[in-house]
C-alpha cells in the first residue's frame, strides 16, 4: 500500500465495520519479511491489494479515496460470495511483559473429511512506531512486522489443530538490524489466516496478467488484540502465616483483571500437603468453604486465576495453623469427641449427645455420667433401675439379662425355616414349622407368629398347617419372630403342585402264545411323586388281578380281548386300553395244531384267493411283518426237513 489513496480507504472501510475482514500493510522497503511475503505473490508495482490470498487483486489506484473505497468495497464482496471450507480459526494473544506475548491459534476441521492448508499468523502494530510512513507521511496501519506462525497445517475430519508460542519482540527485527523491543501491548493486533492448499493461477497485474503467481484462497480468518493475564491472586484470608485460625473458617482472596471486560475464575488448591491439591475449579466467586478442618493443623492454599482467553496468574501458596483445642495440654491427636471445640484432653464434661451428662471412658470428665451416652435423655430416668435408661433401654421395664434385654447390644432375630415351600392336594395335612435364631440366646424365647394365612390354614405355636385341596392355587403367608424389641418377618411361598399322573403307552395290540405266561403291570409318570390307586376296568377272561398286576397263563384258543387300566392319584387319573390277543404262530387255519393243512391254507390264501389267516399273525411264519411265500417255505422246512419252528411270539 505504497500508495496514500489505498491504505486511506482501507482505513475507511475497515473503520466503518461493515464488512468482517482483517488487512496487514506489507512495508517492503522497511522489513524484509514483508518483503518476502511480496516476493511471493510477483508484484508488478505499488499500490496493490491482494485480497483473500489472491482471489482478487486490485493493481493500480485511482485519483481519490471515494474511488478507491467503491473499488475494495465491490471486490469484498466479490470476496465474500465465493465457497470456503468449512474452518474455524481462534487466536489470542497474552501479554507477558518486556515485549513478549504468548500467542495460541487452533484451527477447527468442521468437513467430513481432512483439511490441508497453509497457516500465517502475522504479528502487527495497530498504528507503526517504528516510524514507518507513506507518501504522505501517514504512519501506516497494521504493518506486519514477523511470523508468530508459518507452516503448512494437515487437520483431520472433526477435529482441531492447535499451537502455541512465545512470541519475543526482543528476538525478532526488521532485517536492516531494528528489533521489535519497543513494541506496547495497546498498539499490537494479532491477525491469522488460513490458506486453502488447492493452486490457483493468480495475476499481479491485471488484466495485463504479465506477473502470474500461485494463489491459495483464504478460507478463515481471526485477529486478537493483546490480552492481560489476569491479576495475581493476594490480600489471603486467613493471612499467611496466620496461627489459631478457626476451624470453621472460610478462605477469602482479591482477585480481578486488567481487562474490565474479561470473565475470570479460579481454581482452589486446599489440604494439609505442599503443594495443595485441586478442590475447586472454575468457580467466579473469591471465597471457598473449606467445611470444618482440624484442630492445631497447617493448611496450606493455592489460587489460580483464568480469564476467558485461557490466561491465567498463580498466586503464591500461603498456610496457617488451626487452633488448638487444648492449648495448655500436650494432645497431638487433637480428639474431640463431642465436637465442642474443647479436647477430649482438657474437656471436664465430654457430652456427645449433649444432655448435660458425660460419657463414660473420658478421665477428664467430672460431671455426672451418662446412663444413655448416645441418646438425649436430660432426665435420665431408669424404671428398671439396670443402669441402662429407659430412653436407650431395650426392656425398660425388665432388669433381666436375656433375649430382650441382653448384655450389649440388642440385635435382631433370625427367621431360618425355608422361604419356600412345596406340597400337593392329599388327605396328608401341609405342615409348615417355623424355626429362628437369636445371637443373643437359644432362641426359645422368641415369640413366632403367622398372618396372612390362607383360608384352609390353622396355626398352633410355631406350626401352620392345613388340608390341600385340587383346586387350590399357589399361596404365601408371613411368619414372625421376636424378642420383644426387636424383630424379624419372612414371606412364604406355597407351591401347590398338582400334575396327573401318566401311564406309559404300549403296543395296540400285545400278542401273547397259546400256553404262554402274561403279566402287565402299567408304568406310571407322576411329576408330583403321589401315591396311587390303580384300577383295571376290563382284562382278558383268562387273567386275574394280582397285586396290582393282571396275570394270566394263554389258553390253546385264538381270543382277542380288551385290557382298561385306571392310575387315580388324589385329584387326577389317565386311562390306558389295549387289546390281547392269544394264538398260535404257524396255526394258519385256527384248528390248534401246526401240520400240512397249514401250508396249504397259506398257499390258497396267497395264490387262489382264500381266507385270512385268523389271526392274521398266524400266517406270519417267519414274523417279518408279511404273509408271502417265505412263510410257506418256512412252514415246509419246519414239518419236513427239521428248520426251525415259528418265530416268537
Amino acid at each position: 500500500m505504497y500508495c496514500p489513496y489505498a491504505g486511506a480507504a482501507l482505513k475507511q472501510i475497515y473503520a466503518e465495520g461493515t464488512y468482517q475482514f482483517y488487512y496487514v500493510s506489507l512495508v517492503d522497503d522497511r522489513d524484509t519479511h514483508a518483503a518476502t511475503r511480496i516476493d511471493e505473490y510477483n508484484l508488478a508495482g505499488f499500490p496493490t491489494a491482494f485480497f483473500d490470498g489472491g482471489y482478487r487483486v486490485a493493481y493500480g489506484a485511482y485519483t481519490s479515496v471515494p474511488q478507491m473505497v467503491t473499488w475494495y468495497k465491490t471486490t469484498l464482496n466479490q470476496c465474500g460470495s465465493r465457497a470456503a471450507s468449512n474452518i474455524d480459526v481462534s487466536v489470542s494473544a497474552t501479554w507477558l511483559g518486556n515485549a513478549t506475548m504468548n500467542i495460541k491459534v487452533s484451527v477447527q476441521n468442521n468437513e467430513t473429511s481432512s483439511y490441508s492448508g497453509h497457516i500465517r499468523v502475522y504479528v502487527t502494530e495497530i498504528v507503526s512506531s517504528m516510524g514507518w510512513k507513506d507518501k504522505w507521511n501517514v504512519l501506516y496501519d497494521f504493518p506486519f512486522l514477523d511470523y508468530a506462525f508459518n507452516e503448512d497445517i494437515n487437520v483431520n475430519a472433526q477435529s482441531t489443530w492447535q499451537d502455541s508460542t512465545d512470541w519475543n519482540g526482543n528476538s525478532h527485527n526488521d532485517g536492516h538490524g531494528h528489533t521489535f523491543g519497543s513494541i506496547t501491548p495497546a498498539n499490537i493486533m494479532v491477525i491469522a489466516a488460513v490458506f486453502n492448499a488447492t493452486w490457483h493461477q493468480g495475476y499481479s497485474d491485471p488484466p495485463d496478467n504479465a506477473h502470474p503467481f500461485a494463489a491459495y484462497y483464504v478460507d478463515e480468518t481471526a485477529a486478537a488484540r493483546v490480552n492481560y493475564a489476569p491479576n495475581a491472586p493476594s490480600g489471603p484470608m486467613p493471612a499467611n502465616g496466620a496461627p489459631h485460625v478457626d476451624i470453621d473458617a472460610d478462605l477469602s482472596w482479591t482477585g480481578g483483571d486488567p481487562n474490565p471486560e474479561d470473565t475470570v475464575t479460579y481454581d482452589v488448591y486446599f489440604g494439609t500437603t505442599t503443594p495443595p491439591p485441586l478442590v475447586s475449579s472454575d468457580q467466579s466467586i473469591t471465597t471457598y468453604d473449606p467445611g470444618t478442618m482440624i484442630f492445631d493443623t497447617t493448611y496450606y492454599w493455592q489460587i489460580v486465576a483464568w480469564d476467558n482467553h485461557d490466561a491465567s496468574t498463580a498466586g503464591p501458596i500461603w498456610s496457617f495453623i488451626t487452633d488448638d483445642n487444648c492449648p495448655d495440654v500436650y494432645n497431638p491427636n487433637q480428639d474431640d469427641h463431642d465436637g465442642d471445640g474443647v479436647g477430649d484432653s482438657c474437656d471436664t464434661c465430654t457430652d456427645t449427645d449433649g444432655d448435660g451428662y458425660g460419657n463414660p471412658g473420658f478421665p477428664e470428665n467430672i460431671c455426672v455420667l451418662d446412663n444413655c451416652p448416645t441418646v438425649f435423655n436430660p432426665n435420665q430416668e431408669d424404671a428398671d433401675s439396670d443402669g441402662i435408661g429407659d430412653s436407650c433401654d431395650v426392656c425398660p421395664y425388665h432388669p433381666g439379662v436375656d433375649c430382650c434385654n441382653p448384655i450389649g447390644s440388642n440385635v435382631p432375630p433370625e427367621i431360618t425355616s425355608p422361604a419356600v415351600d412345596t406340597t400337593t392336594p392329599s388327605s396328608n395335612a401341609f405342615v409348615y414349622v417355623a424355626t429362628a435364631s437369636d445371637s443373643n440366646c437359644d432362641g426359645t424365647e422368641l415369640t413366632i407368629s403367622f398372618f396372612d394365612i390362607p383360608s384352609w390354614c390353622t396355626v398352633s405355636g410355631d406350626t401352620l398347617s392345613g388340608f390341600v385341596e385340587c383346586d387350590y392355587a399357589d399361596t404365601s403367608f408371613k411368619v414372625t419372630a421376636s424378642d420383644g424389641d426387636l424383630a424379624d418377618t419372612l414371606e412364604v411361598t406355597v407351591l401347590i403342585s398338582n400334575f396327573p399322573p401318566a401311564i406309559t403307552p404300549i403296543e395296540d395290540t400285545v400278542l401273547v402264545r397259546f400256553t404262554d405266561s402274561f403279566i402287565y403291570y402299567p408304568a406310571i409318570v407322576d411329576p408330583d411323586n403321589e401315591v396311587h390307586t390303580i384300577t383295571y376296568l376290563e382284562y382278558p377272561h383268562w387273567c386275574s388281578i394280582q397285586n396290582d398286576s393282571v396275570v394270566g397263563t394263554a389258553p390253546d384258543t385264538v381270543f382277542l380281548e380288551n385290557l382298561t387300566v385306571i392310575a387315580q392319584d388324589y385329584c387326577n387319573a389317565d386311562t390306558l386300553s389295549f387289546m390281547v390277543l392269544t394264538f398260535l404262530r404257524g396255526d394258519a387255519n385256527g384248528d390248534r395244531a401246526i401240520n400240512i393243512s397249514d401250508v396249504v391254507y397259506l398257499i390258497n390264501y396267497l395264490f387262489v384267493g382264500g381266507s385270512v389267516p385268523q389271526p392274521w399273525q398266524a400266517g406270519d411264519v417267519n414274523c417279518d411283518g408279511m404273509i408271502n411265500a417265505s412263510d410257506v417255505v418256512y412252514l415246509i422246512n419246519y414239518l419236513f426237513i427239521g428248520g426251525p419252528p415259528p418265530c416268537e411270539p
